[in-house]
């Protein structure tokens, strides 16, 4: 992960051009959901950057250290269902994690 963290430093225009594309594909997957009504209609690419920034700790390598804890898994499980919770049609919608 240093080396990527050397390469990424030098690559600005790279490292955008793939936060973009993974931008693009939450986005993708939030519109479908929102297609299927099992999540509120929403600004896809608005809410799959926000989606992208709140997890950034957990796939992002800056991170990789973190991922070690012993509540590193709690923590994602917090900020997952924070997520859903947003994003859920209704209540009734049941959003589970695949």
């Amino acid at each position: 992960f240093s080396a990527y963290r050397t390469l990424a430093a030098g690559a600005n225009s790279l490292t955008s051009a793939h936060v973009d594309e993974l931008v693009q594909m939450v986005a993708t997957i939030i519109r479908s959901g929102a297609k299927e009504g099992v999540f509120r209609r929403v600004d896809p690419a608005v809410t799959g950057r926000a989606v992208l920034h709140s997890t950034l700790r957990f796939h992002h390598p800056f991170h990789a250290d973190e991922w070690a804890s012993p509540t590193i898994d709690a923590d994602y499980e917090a900020v997952w269902n924070l997520l859903m919770e947003g994003l859920r049609a209704t209540k009734s919608s049941k959003v589970t994690r695949g």
